[in-house]
């Protein structure tokens, strides 16, 4: 299994980076991986919403569709908030939680945890996904940090 694990810290609330990273099609704006996003059904983060997604690896593009397994929005100003997401294909499983903390100053703490795993005899790739997702995750957080900084700015 090949994991990669972040956090970026937000000056939005938890409601307001919640609601921009559950609605999964807003990958596009952040991770430079993806070349394409779209919701195909449900409602945008809500439980059970799908989502196509293309991810564009060197030599290779994989299509795969997420669908919103867990959603746990803040309940109020001071809760944590979780989004869960899972995808798979021929190749590989996807399994990514966000969570969402929040600060004393009124932003929040944003962890994301992504982990895919080779599906049958790819298990053996697992090692080469491993170091593929840290190069892959470390763009994604340069474009996570932007896009969450970018959000409008919590009272306290």
């Amino acid at each position: 299994m090949a994991n990669y694990r972040t956090t970026v810290t937000s000056p939005a609330s938890a409601e307001t980076a919640y609601r921009y990273l559950a609605d999964f099609a807003s990958i596009i704006d952040w991770d430079p991986s993806v070349s394409e996003a779209a919701l195909v059904s449900g409602e945008p983060g809500e439980l059970g919403a799908r989502y196509r997604v293309v991810v564009s690896i060197p030599l290779r593009t994989i299509p795969l569709e997420y669908e919103i397994v867990e959603a746990s929005p803040p309940t109020s100003a001071n809760s944590p908030a979780r989004v869960a997401l899972r995808a798979q294909n021929a190749d590989v499983d996807s399994y990514d939680v966000i969570t969402f903390e929040p600060r004393t100053d009124g932003g929040t703490d944003v962890t994301y945890d992504a982990q895919l795993t080779g599906r049958g005899f790819r298990r053996v790739f697992d090692p080469f996904f491993g170091v593929v997702m840290q190069l892959i995750g470390q763009r994604a957080r340069s474009g996570l940090m932007d896009a969450l900084g970018a959000l409008p700015a919590a009272r306290p």
